[in-house]
C-alpha cells in the first residue's frame, strides 16, 4: 500500500456554506484523532436553533469518521 487511502481532504459546511477546508497526508494521521477549532460565523447561525454541519469529501480523497462535535457559544458580553 502507498499510504494514499489516508489522505483526508474535505470540507466543512453549515447548512451549503463552506466554513473550512481540511488536507491531512498520511504522515502521522493514520491513527490518530485529530482535534480542531473552527469559527462558525454568526450570521450562518443567527436566529437558528439548529444548523446542519457538513464534511464533504474531495473527489476521489475522503472525509474520515467524524466522532465528535462541540458547538460553543461565544460570550457576547466580553
Amino acid at each position: 500500500m502507498d499510504g494514499s487511502q489516508y489522505i483526508r481532504h474535505f470540507t466543512i459546511a453549515i447548512d451549503e456554506v463552506p466554513i473550512a477546508e481540511k488536507r491531512l497526508e498520511a504522515d502521522g494521521y493514520e491513527h490518530e484523532l485529530v482535534q480542531d477549532i473552527y469559527e462558525i460565523p454568526y450570521y450562518l447561525t443567527e436566529d437558528k436553533q439548529i444548523v446542519e454541519v457538513k464534511f464533504s469529501s474531495s473527489y476521489g480523497k475522503v472525509a474520515g469518521g467524524v466522532y465528535g462535535i462541540k458547538m460553543l457559544r461565544e460570550n457576547l458580553n466580553d
